[in-house]
């Protein structure tokens, strides 16, 4: 504990604590003016994170520190990649180390898969829950296809194949409906980027049907029981439709609970424990980030958090359109796969209680500091 305000100070948490307040000072004493209003987005940000705050300390709860401890780690990797990040170089440092690490945990996903027998062991590797590593992989595995365009030496476009094909070997081991829908809904989105629409199409049949074909048996299981609607002895146990009926009384739990407490919501962090009132089941997470975060911050952060949302999408077209128009290459193809990532990440959001996500926030940040290379350039 800290101040009695934060919780769960990991090492990660501590040293980046101790980064930020070395930039602080750095830029202090070089007099560096940090414009943090960069764009709507962050303008929005710093609201919801300041609201958060506030609607904490009125209705506080088990898991408001916890939450506090979430938005202050954002706060500060906000702040270290608009101090630090600034020029294409860095930015491509930040991708290829994300792509490392995920390839890593992939790894480990599958030691993991391996050690529990295989079948339907659904590892989750460093993540903790086989749902999160998928849905954070859609961000990075949308990353590596890029680096394929992107990179101009060989080897480098060589290894990005390689790193994609293990981080999708990841995402199916995870079993993830949710993260397996992204994913097709970002190869859509991939082949519609294509100039020449008959190569769009050509690559949409192929990684669809290579993707549905290679997946475990065990997975078209679990879409199969997501369909059933019985209460026969050999289905009510199964894993998926225990899963599913439980995420569909959730989701009604955090309608009820939004009506309940329209304004404000039910306070940061607080769905948990309230879910037991209104879905009358054990305690859960809603599966459902825009669901979640309605209960929790009602009609007042939820504009917010869909805004933030809603400004790097428009950021994300604008920085495209004028790559292409000021022919820069790296740009647009930094851009594309932040937009496809975000897109695959938000329609498995439907799913997945992941407004905490990290991959969610640095896409977030990381097309502010486009945006300002831009207009920088611009100018």
């Amino acid at each position: 504990s800290f101040l009695g305000l934060f919780t769960n100070l990991t090492i990660v948490k501590l040293i980046g604590g101790l980064t930020t307040l070395s930039a602080l000072i750095r830029d202090i004493f070089q007099k560096k003016k940090i414009d943090f209003f960069l764009t709507s987005q962050s303008l929005c940000f710093l609201i919801l994170t300041c609201y958060v705050i506030l609607t904490g300390f009125i209705k506080p709860g088990s898991n408001t520190r916890e939450t506090f401890t979430k938005f202050g780690s954002f706060i500060m990797f906000y702040y270290l990649l608009v101090s630090l990040v600034d020029n294409y170089s860095r930015i491509r440092i930040i991708v290829w180390s994300c792509i490392s690490a995920m390839v890593w945990a992939s790894f480990l996903a599958l030691a993991q898969f391996v050690f529990k027998g295989g079948g339907d062991a659904r590892p989750g590797a460093l993540f903790g829950d086989s749902n999160y590593f998928a849905i954070s992989l859609l961000v990075v595995i949308s990353m590596a296809y890029y680096r394929i365009e992107g990179e101009y030496k060989k080897r480098f476009k060589v290894l990005a194949v390689i790193f994609i094909l293990i981080l999708i070997s990841g995402l199916m081991l995870t079993l993830s409906r949710g993260g397996i829908l992204g994913f097709l809904v970002g190869i859509i989105a991939v082949s519609l980027k294509k100039q020449e629409k008959w190569k769009g199409i050509l690559f949409l049949i192929i990684i669809i049907n290579s993707t549905l074909l290679l997946m475990p048996q065990t997975f078209w299981k679990r879409v199969e029981m997501t369909k059933i609607r019985n209460t026969a002895v050999s289905d009510k146990y199964n894993e998926a439709f225990v899963s599913t009926e439980r995420r569909i009384k959730l989701a009604k739990g955090a309608l009820a609970m939004f009506i309940s407490n329209p304004i404000i919501g039910v306070g940061p962090g607080n769905f948990f424990w309230n879910s037991r009132q209104y879905a009358h089941i054990v305690p859960g997470m809603a599966h459902n980030m825009y669901l979640e975060v309605l209960a929790e911050m009602g009609m007042i952060g939820f504009p917010l958090f869909i805004s933030i949302i809603f400004f790097t999408l428009k950021d994300l077209k604008y920085i495209i359109a004028n790559s292409i128009l000021n022919g820069s290459p790296n740009m647009k193809n930094l851009a594309d796969s932040l937009q496809v990532g975000l897109i695959s990440f938000l329609v498995s959001g439907v799913f997945l209680h992941a407004e905490y996500e990290k991959f969610f926030w640095l896409s977030i940040f990381l097309t502010l500091i486009l945006k300002k290379k831009m207009q920088e350039s611009e100018i």
